[in-house]
């Protein structure tokens, strides 16, 4: 069976087969033990403590192939959320200064004053326009992106420190 392109959550059911697989041997090899001892039981009893120590075998492999799919999962997960924040972030602006361009004209206009104070109700107007429910709801979207971002983050430097441990 490939286990090189399965999912953590594929490999921990091929896991936790195993391990059944291993308490029914080991529950088999109970009940031979109270029959007779001839040399037929006893082959049968190793053959079957042999099938054990493949199975520990085997598990052993599967839990570091599991440790590795969710690394690797999780290596993707911070991919996507950094590539998704800076999409957000470039939408967001956007979103700011289409709402900027829709709204100061007609303020500019509609109040003919000094130029220093167009500049700074420019400004003023340009903050007020990142609370607008557009760009309100990119930002809404980047603040939840970066929190989960260091969410998924803490999970891989609490992984890879759990390796070195290992």
């Amino acid at each position: 069976m490939n286990t090189e392109n399965k999912t953590s959550a594929e490999l921990r059911r091929e896991l936790d087969a195993t391990n059944a697989e291993a308490e029914a041997t080991s529950a088999k090899i109970s009940l031979m033990a109270t029959g007779d001892p001839s040399n037929k039981t006893v082959d049968a009893i190793s053959r079957e403590q042999t099938r054990i120590g493949l199975l520990y075998v085997k598990a052993q492999r599967l839990k570091h192939q599991i440790r590795a799919a969710q690394r690797a999962e999780l290596v993707a997960e911070v991919e996507r959320l950094t590539a998704e924040i800076e999409r957000l972030k470039v939408e967001n602006e956007a979103a700011i200064e289409a709402t900027f361009q829709a709204v100061y004209p007609v303020l500019k206009y509609r109040d003919q004053a000094a130029h220093e104070w167009h500049e700074r109700r420019a400004h003023e107007v340009r903050h007020l326009c990142k609370t607008a429910h557009g760009p309100g709801e990119i930002e809404a979207q980047l603040h939840d992106a970066k929190a989960h971002l260091e969410q998924t983050q803490k999970e891989l430097a609490k992984m890879d420190a759990q390796q070195i441990e290992d």
